[in-house]
């Protein structure tokens, strides 16, 4: 992750914890390996409207990403977080960034994304070990779909 910085009040764990999520999500397109990252209680929103509950909250590709497809291949590429929600119990990281998605036909088109990951806190800590089931909230906030070509960004 490259293109990521860790800002104030952002635990410098956040940044393996999304690279993870994000590698394995470009890899499996199922989702069936993001279920490590989920509990019982874990939804999966997108611009707020439930998607999915439990432990294969995010398993359905076509809930991440509508326009998902095998021969599509995405790359994220987050520059930043903000902290949103901060309680005794959970905390959430608002990730921002650009995605990439090669097609087929060799066409590039970047859009920009933003992700919100609300994790359970123990002890007042944000758990943040990858595909420890700590992650209760995965909201897909908004994809731009300007199509920008990759060379412009």
């Amino acid at each position: 992750m490259v293109y990521y910085r860790t800002l104030a009040r952002i635990e410098p764990e956040l940044g393996t914890f999304i690279n993870e999520y994000y590698h394995q999500m470009e890899d499996n397109i199922t989702g069936d390996a993001l279920a490590a990252f989920c509990n019982d209680q874990t939804v999966m929103t997108r611009e707020g409207s439930l998607r999915g509950s439990g432990k294969y909250a995010i398993r359905d590709a076509q809930s991440i990403r509508p326009n998902a497809s095998k021969d599509v291949q995405p790359h994220h590429f987050p520059f930043y977080a903000t902290v949103g929600l901060d309680n005794e119990t959970q905390k959430q990281y608002r990730v921002r960034g650009v995605v990439k998605e090669t097609y087929p036909n060799g066409t590039c088109l970047a859009n920009l994304f933003g992700t919100d990951f609300t994790v359970e806190k123990e002890n007042g800590t944000a758990q943040l070990r990858p595909e420890s089931g700590s992650l209760l909230v995965l909201d897909i906030r908004y994809e731009n779909t300007t199509e920008m070509a990759c060379e412009d960004f």
